[in-house]
């Protein structure tokens, strides 16, 4: 059963979930499994029975659960990192150790198997980010304190599937970056008397150089401090909490800048690898705590590798500066 335990010396948290070592493609060079003659996609439509059973989908009208039909669909990770209803004795005598209760849930984007988010139309992604709130919701309760979602495009980011799909992560701990954030956020406000997201942004649409993309209610830019090339950050521009809470104008106008932005990489660095991120703040939280907490989406280019100065000291070293980035990324195609 998936395990979490506590490292005695940094205090981070990791998960051990040996069940996921039993996907045939974990230790293999060769890990994305494509699509090709005669192999099934668990993910495309036709081939629900190959998945576990769905637990959420956007469907046509008199469609069955489990069946095409299906515009968005939910299943449970068929090898979860975190589970419901395990139960784990430490048997450690000085680490701390629990069992890693939870919800690990994928999404799939649309039963085309050739389509990802930044080629869908936009109705379409707008129907993803729906579902992204609609399990947030569903999932942010008892035992839950913090929830992340996050997408893994291509083999270099760590996708095992082609086939375009998110995974949403229900965990009863806070994860030590959102604390990080929550204490940079909390030192802003008593130091600085502010948000250091809505600094940003006023810092941002002043300079303009960094900026990528803006619409009535997102700002998209390459941050100051970029840790990879060309990375990317999404906000919104009122201070916002909670993802969850964004209301149906907000939702389409973020699909629409999502898409936007994502089209550009697919464009401009020709459909690279990356990795994305939505971070909200925890479930645990009561509002009036957390008021000082602004949601953000990052979007991170699998374009470098870190190397040992990197994962030992915990700088990267980006050799991109963010408004060059930013500069070619504004370019036509």
């Amino acid at each position: 059963m998936p395990e979490l335990r506590q490292d005695i010396i940094s205090g981070r948290w990791s998960i051990v979930a040996t069940e996921r070592a039993k996907r045939p493609e974990i230790f293999s060079q060769a890990r994305f499994q494509k699509k090709s003659s005669g192999q099934a996609c668990p993910f495309c439509e036709t081939h629900e029975s190959l998945t576990p059973p769905e637990v959420d989908a956007f469907r046509s009208r008199n469609t069955k659960k489990d069946s095409p039909g299906w515009q968005v669909r939910v299943v449970p990770n068929k090898f979860p990192a975190l589970s419901m209803g395990s139960q784990l004795n430490s048997k450690f005598k000085y680490y701390q150790s629990r069992a890693a209760t939870g919800y690990h849930e994928v999404i799939i984007h649309s039963p085309d198997h050739q389509k990802s988010l930044a080629t869908l139309p936009l109705d379409w992604v707008v129907k993803v980010l729906k579902m992204y709130k609609r399990r947030y919701q569903q999932l942010a309760k008892p035992p839950i304190k913090s929830i992340v979602i996050i997408v893994n495009h291509g083999q270099m980011a760590g996708a095992s599937l082609e086939h375009s799909h998110s995974q949403i992560f229900a965990m009863p701990i806070v994860p030590e970056i959102v604390n990080q954030e929550l204490n940079q956020f909390n030192h802003y406000q008593q130091f600085k008397k502010g948000c250091p997201v809505c600094l940003t942004i006023k810092q941002e649409t002043s300079f303009k150089d960094r900026l990528i993309a803006e619409n009535k209610n997102f700002l998209a830019f390459c941050p100051f401090a970029s840790r990879s090339p060309f990375e990317l950050l999404i906000v919104p521009k009122t201070h916002q909490p909670q993802f969850e809470k964004l209301s149906e104008l907000e939702l389409t106008n973020f699909a629409q800048i999502l898409k936007q932005v994502l089209e550009t990489l697919y464009k401009k660095l020709k459909n690279p690898p990356y990795n994305y991120w939505l971070h909200t703040a925890p479930v645990c939280y009561q509002v009036n705590e957390r008021s000082n907490y602004h949601w953000h989406l990052e979007i991170v280019p699998k374009l470098a590798i870190p190397a040992g100065f990197e994962l030992g000291s915990g700088i990267n070293i980006n050799i991109v500066e963010p408004t060059e980035a930013a500069k070619y990324l504004r370019q036509s195609v």
